[in-house]
């Protein structure tokens, strides 16, 4: 019974003191926001323009052009890194873990299996990394890799790209760019 009580003090003592360090700090925070409204007021107080000229903002943002040539492509994980990590999950979580995958832009060496035509100038080329699973795949316009129709299996290529899914044995990328080796 004495140690309850005990624990009962400790517990009152310790909600004192947050109730004591929060009020403090919401002082501090209410004195902050009247220094605020106060300086606000003054600069309201000032004459204004009867323009319809807009406030330029203190700071600004810089320019910031967006290039791909700043896209940053990883070599790691590698495709079985990744196969292996979700299959070495527990089966409800694997697809939790393969989507933490997805969007990124990686940068493999891989060799060509096989390759299918599409419509409209398409092709799906089934790749693999290091002669063994896991299994690529990425469509292409033929017309900008013209090479490709004298791709032998088992060539060598460079494929950069976005992984849109990772399944089984499968990862899927998108927005690809080959390099022939």
């Amino acid at each position: 019974m004495l140690i309850i009580s005990g624990i009962i003090y400790i517990i009152r003592l310790s909600a004192k003191k947050v109730k004591e360090n929060y009020s403090s700090k919401n002082s501090n925070v209410e004195a902050e926001e009247k220094n605020l409204i106060s300086e606000n007021q003054s600069i309201e107080s000032k004459p204004k323009n009867n323009s319809s000229e807009t406030l330029k903002p203190i700071i600004e943002a810089p320019n910031i052009e967006d290039s791909t040539s700043n896209v940053r492509y990883l070599k790691r994980p590698n495709p079985l890194e990744i196969v292996q990590k979700v299959e070495g999950m527990p089966l409800l979580q694997r697809e939790s873990v393969a989507k933490h995958y997805v969007g990124l832009k990686v940068d493999w060496e891989v060799t060509i299996f096989s390759a299918h035509k599409l419509k409209n100038n398409l092709i799906r080329l089934m790749m693999r990394n290091q002669k063994s699973y896991p299994w690529i795949y990425c469509e292409i316009d033929v017309s900008d890799y013209p090479e490709i129709n004298i791709a032998e299996k088992g060539q060598k290529i460079n494929v950069k790209g976005e992984i849109a899914f990772v399944k089984g044995h499968d990862i899927e990328l998108i927005n690809c760019e080959l390099l022939f080796v």
